[in-house]
């Protein structure tokens, strides 16, 4: 069964390069939800999603002359999916009304990716971000964030007040985002890494 797909495929493929609708039409169909799926993990947001699958799919069927058969096609996919991706970065920095656009679905994936960076194996992203904090921030927030000591255990080491302790926090969270939300290649990288 597995065979027979993979030959199908290819068929497919070999069809696609010589210009066949129907080809396009049937691996246009066979990955259409997979793109969607994984740009929606990029950008939390179908409209942007699904104008990305879009071009993706515009993009094949402009360079089907260049296909092997041989090559795995969903990775093929995947690549220009991707690369439309960090395209639409790229514009956001010189387009406000695109960047305003990118903002709304990226907010949404920023909860999503400082989850990622506390993740054990990401803390060196973490702690390269928070060396740009000022000293006494960056260890309020670190005592907090990663090390899990209470307001009042921190209070006590530091000689501060809770609502000093809340503002550093606050503060650093924000400045998180701020990077993420300014640096969007950085959150673009991080979102493909989780999506893979």
């Amino acid at each position: 069964m597995i065979l027979k797909k993979a030959i199908d495929e290819d068929t497919l493929l070999v069809g696609l390069r010589n210009g066949s609708h129907k080809a396009f039409e049937q691996l246009y169909h066979r990955y259409k939800r997979l793109i969607v799926g994984h740009l929606l993990n990029l950008f939390h947001d179908e409209g942007l999603a699904q104008d990305i699958a879009q071009d993706t799919f515009i993009k094949v069927w402009e360079s089907r002359a260049q296909l092997d058969e041989h090559k795995s096609f969903k990775a093929y996919l995947f690549t220009i999916a991707t690369n439309n991706a960090y395209n639409l970065f790229r514009k956001a920095g010189k387009d406000e009304k695109t960047r305003l656009g990118l903002q709304l679905a990226l907010q949404q994936a920023v909860n999503q990716v400082e989850e990622y960076i506390f993740q054990k194996e990401h803390l060196e992203l973490l702690h390269s971000l928070l060396s740009l904090l000022p000293e006494k921030q960056r260890q309020v927030f670190r005592m907090a964030k990663i090390e899990g000591y209470s307001y009042a255990e921190i209070s006590e080491q530091l000689h501060i007040s809770p609502n000093t302790i809340n503002t550093h926090i606050k503060r650093a969270s924000s400045f998180l985002r701020e990077q993420l939300l300014n640096h969007p290649e950085l959150l673009l990288a991080l979102l493909v890494v989780q999506s893979i």
